[in-house]
């Protein structure tokens, strides 16, 4: 699932808002929903930043 976000992130390339964006209306499976949006709302800033770079 990550891996599919980091792509679709890599699409955007627009900055951190846009991350934010694709955080709130990516669709995740099952109970692992919350879970993820709070991982990657404290990683993509830094992280996906360096990885699309």
């Amino acid at each position: 699932m990550v891996v599919e976000y980091l792509s679709g992130l890599l699409l955007c390339k627009k900055g951190h808002k846009n991350m934010e964006r694709m955080a709130e209306v990516w669709h995740w499976d099952g109970k692992e929903e919350k879970a993820q949006k709070e991982n990657l709302a404290h990683n993509t800033g830094r992280e996906v930043e360096v990885f699309i770079q």
